[in-house]
């Protein structure tokens, strides 16, 4: 009885999508913490960047 329930539910493929999608959900959360210090610094680059670039636009006079 046992047995044939976990053949049943082995077999049973509704809900696979659902699996598959919880699956890669989960590796990219694995990824984003086992490298979120890169992911922060990265992110804190590219605001600074655009910060800077921001206010080199805003020191040029604009002539109209």
């Amino acid at each position: 009885m046992l047995r044939n329930w976990a053949v049943q539910f082995w077999r049973n493929e509704k809900g696979l999508g659902t699996l598959e999608i919880l699956l890669i959900a989960g590796v990219l959360i694995i990824i984003a913490v086992a490298f979120r210090e890169q992911i922060v610094n990265w992110v804190q680059d590219v605001l600074d960047q655009a910060d800077e670039d921001i206010d080199m636009n805003q020191d040029v006079e604009v002539n109209e």
